[in-house]
């Protein structure tokens, strides 16, 4: 019995040896994700960008997954995304794009805003409308627009510059001190330059001038007229229309003063004429200079001139020369008398001035204002070389007769 025990328990032992006992190593897991981020900048309105999403895997590392992630946008109507992760900028706000990939979702807030206009400046010169003088106290003001109230202050010459204005129709008003103000609507698409001509305020003014006592030598001569100032204060501006009769000194005043005039030698060889005129505000006045040439003759047809108390009559003096190239000027001093060369061809009452110039035959128009008061007596002075004529016209008293 015991041998049979023993037996049986190295039967026992050798199944038991038998068996292996190494045990089994299991397969190793994927790592999973464990989140997703959304990586990009926000486009601006009207461009796009491209949009990353990131995810995190259990082992710490990360991987691309732009092209197999699911996009959404928040607010299409502020930015759109597409499947492969372009953003597109619609309209200017926030809106919350998000990724999704493997169970794993991942959201950015993005911010859309509308491009930087470039901007651009309008620079100019203030002048004067009449003159073309430079007005150093004015300034130019947008008026209306997006830089409405910005403005610029003209500099000693006259010139402005507004900066940095925004793109688009604006409209500009220039102004200074006695002058009317003005406007101009503009399309500003880059830089401009715009001048304003500004028109001064009338003001109660008015200036005498002296004539010539006579013809000028052919050799020349420099001459100098009396400015004089005989009511209010504004400035005054002299102009030749003959190359050869020269402005020697100052052309401009805002008072009374010399005006210095150099006369060329004339080497025509005929008598020529020419003019100075002299402007202010409402008003001006003319020098009419004679030169002599060759030798001419004159006869003015009728020496005295009626006119009626009413005015706006035209009793004519014809002045006959010898020659088409004798000049001859005529002239008065009187402030109610007026002067027109019938060769002028024009009826308009602004044809007439105090002063008129002709070379040749020529026949002198003469209107008058109506007369308020009493009877008027004025000369008018007919000029060439070597002669002189006077004219003398006298207006009729008002109806009934003026107490003297």
């Amino acid at each position: 019995m015991r041998v049979l025990a023993l037996a049986l328990g190295c039967s026992f032992l050798a199944a038991a040896c038998s068996h292996d006992s190494t045990p089994s190593t299991p397969s190793p897991q994927s790592p999973t994700v464990t989140s997703v981020a959304v990586e990009g900048a926000a486009p601006i309105v009207g461009a796009t960008t491209q949009l990353q999403a990131r995810a995190t895997l259990s082992d710490g590392t990360t991987q691309l997954v732009t092209s197999q992630a699911t996009w959404r946008s928040s607010n299409a109507s502020v930015l759109t995304v597409s499947a492969s992760g372009v953003a597109t900028g619609v309209g200017p706000g926030d809106a919350d794009v998000t990724a999704q990939y493997s169970n794993a979702t991942g959201s950015s807030r993005l911010s859309v805003r509308t491009p930087l206009t470039p901007t651009v400046s309008v620079s100019g010169t203030l002048v004067d409308d009449r003159v073309g003088s430079a007005l150093r106290d004015g300034s130019v003001t947008v008026v209306d627009g997006p830089d409405a109230g910005k403005s610029a202050a003209a500099d000693a010459s006259g010139n402005y510059t507004l900066a940095n204005l925004t793109r688009g129709a604006l409209r500009l008003r220039a102004s200074a001190n006695g002058y009317d103000a003005s406007e101009q609507t503009l399309a500003v698409n880059g830089d401009m330059h715009v001048d304003f001509p500004l028109h001064q305020i009338p003001v109660p003014c008015a200036y005498a001038v002296t004539q010539p006592s006579g013809p000028v030598p052919v050799d020349g001569q420099q001459l100098s007229f009396a400015i004089s100032r005989t009511i209010g204060g504004c400035s005054w501006q002299a102009s030749s229309s003959a190359s050869w009769i020269t402005l020697a000194g100052a052309n401009s005043g805002s008072n009374s003063a010399p005006l210095a005039v150099r006369v060329d030698p004339n080497t025509s060889g005929n008598q020529r004429s020419g003019s100075i005129t002299v402007q202010w505000s409402g008003g001006s006045a003319s020098i009419a200079i004679v030169q002599a040439g060759t030798s001419c003759a004159f006869d003015v047809s009728v020496l005295q001139v009626g006119i009626s108390s009413g005015g706006l009559v035209y009793p004519s003096a014809s002045v006959v020369t010898t020659g088409p190239t004798c000049a001859w000027t005529a002239s008065t001093t009187a402030s109610w008398l007026f002067l027109r060369l019938a060769s002028n061809h024009s009826f308009d009452p602004s044809a007439f001035t105090h002063a008129v110039s002709a070379t040749g035959p020529d026949t002198i128009d003469i209107l008058s204002n109506a007369t308020v008061g009493c009877s008027r007596t004025a000369e008018i002075k007919v000029l060439w070389t070597g002669g002189t004529a006077t004219i003398t016209a006298t207006q009729a008293p008002q109806y009934p007769p003026c107490q003297s």
